[in-house]
């Protein structure tokens, strides 16, 4: 799949746009988890979500969901 119109960029991939964008948020201290998720809760007062995980529970201001294709 290409990408003609993201910004900056006159033609890309969609697996080297992801990997760029993943170098990125990199550059500025983001993390990553890959992990297969259960459950999420999140508290109404602090708006911090917690998400449980078959290998872990992880805390966070901010969820991105990318469920994939399969």
């Amino acid at each position: 799949l290409e990408i003609q119109n993201w910004p900056g960029i006159v033609e890309v991939g969609g697996a080297e746009l992801a990997y760029q964008m993943y170098v990125h948020a990199l550059s500025f201290g983001a993390t990553f988890e890959a992990d297969e998720i259960k459950e999420i809760h999140t508290d109404d007062t602090t708006h911090v979500h917690t998400l449980v995980g078959n290998n872990a529970s992880y805390q966070t201001k901010a969820v991105i969901l990318a469920t994939g294709t399969q």
